[in-house]
């Protein structure tokens, strides 16, 4: 089954509203004021002399370039108070993104598009000189979800995961609820927490019955072992001398049952399998491959399951949980489409949507562990799982209050 759903929620867009004119005339009129007859004449000499109509003319492209730029604040400002009497101000705390007021705005929604490069001065748009700055670049990865709390059934597993995500760094951010949901959970996992500012993506991989993990940096790094799928392990090595070089290091990666997978690289190139074969999944991304945004796969148990997101915002999926199927048809074209899906066995899945909003149906350890940080006051990113791990899972999150 397939919907459509709008993307136009661009994270960049609300760091700043930027305008030409600055707003404090008060701080203008002392400078101006300040300077003596030479020293404006001075200045004027520097400036190259135009024709009259020409200066005109530039003057209004640049006063109808503000003027725009004020519409599309006044739409933003009407917009979010329209939003604030709609909803409860818990709600209202929660809901962080907005619709573009532009509507043809060349930003993008995927935020690891404007943080795939270590230099904060890169080109975020080709067809533009837009570039992001230090104080963007961080807002940005704290959009993206700063912290990390998991829970793995190997101790060993999970003290690396930690490690692994706040850089080989000692200390950094240690949660009480950890110490609390070791002490309360009657299984045995061994749960972490992590800073995870510089964290890319972030998956549960499994081979031979055994979880374990896998994390990609802003810097182009990736850290996995050999639960990754062997065959995908294989076909890099094909391609790549150095299978963990740069161009073929994983970037993103989605693990499924037997083996199944997603996986892009570094480079480019786009590797997938799942077991048994499925030509529908094939043939959707045969059509997609260079347009996808996120892949996840449900347990194999009856039949394939599996749901793929398109960056133009249509979400295609196969054998999905009820709830989950009945929400996404219920989707209408003008509503903002999926930013993060995961799916696991029986029945559990996390779905977030481009203006926050989110929904869960977890395991009772994992949803007790939400419902905490919930309470204090974090909004959940994304949830990692596996349909065939219950007991291991990763939950990436805003910071605490």
């Amino acid at each position: 089954q397939q919907a459509n759903m709008c993307t136009r929620y661009h994270p960049i867009c609300d760091f700043t509203l930027r305008h030409r004119i600055p707003t404090s005339s008060n701080k203008l009129s002392r400078l101006d004021s300040s300077l003596g007859f030479s020293d404006k004449y001075a200045l004027l000499q520097g400036y190259q002399t135009v024709e009259e109509h020409e200066a005109a003319g530039n003057e209004c492209m640049h006063t109808c370039s503000e003027i725009k730029a004020i519409e599309n604040e006044r739409n933003n400002i009407h917009q979010k108070m329209d939003e604030k009497i709609l909803i409860t101000p818990q709600e209202q705390e929660m809901k962080r993104w907005y619709k573009c007021a532009e509507l043809h705005c060349q930003a993008q929604f995927d935020i690891n598009k404007y943080l795939d490069e270590v230099n904060y001065k890169r080109k975020v748009f080709k067809s533009s000189k837009t570039s992001i700055s230090l104080h963007e670049r961080i807002y940005l990865q704290k959009r993206r979800g700063e912290y990390i709390h998991a829970g793995f059934t190997d101790p060993d597993k999970a003290k690396n995961f930690a490690m692994k995500c706040r850089g080989n760094r000692k200390g950094g951010y240690q949660s009480d609820l950890v110490t609390q949901m070791a002490k309360t959970c009657l299984y045995k996992i061994s749960y972490v927490s992590s800073t995870a500012l510089n964290v890319r993506n972030i998956a549960i991989t499994m081979r031979d019955d055994c979880a374990s993990f896998f994390v990609s940096k802003d810097d182009g790094k990736a850290y996995y072992d050999n639960a990754v799928p062997a065959r995908l392990t294989e076909r890099i090595e094909n391609v790549y001398t150095d299978p963990k070089g740069h161009t073929g290091t994983i970037r993103y990666l989605s693990c499924g049952p037997n083996g199944s997978y997603y996986a892009e690289l570094a480079s480019g190139l786009v590797f997938w399998r799942t077991c048994p074969c499925d030509e529908k999944f094939h043939s959707c991304l045969t059509s997609v491959q260079s347009n996808v945004h996120r892949v996840a796969f449900g347990s194999f148990d009856t039949d394939n399951s599996w749901i793929i997101v398109t960056k133009d915002g249509d979400v295609i999926w196969r054998n999905i949980p009820c709830r989950l199927s009945e929400k996404l048809r219920s989707r209408t074209p003008d509503m903002p489409s999926v930013s993060e899906i995961s799916l696991g066995g029986e029945g559990c899945y996390f779905i977030r949507f481009l203006d926050g909003e989110v929904d869960y149906c977890l395991p009772a350890f994992i949803d007790e562990l939400v419902a905490k940080l919930l309470q204090n006051g974090a909004e959940i990113n994304s949830i990692a799982l596996h349909p065939e791990s219950a007991d291991n899972f990763i939950i990436r999150h805003s910071s605490i209050n």
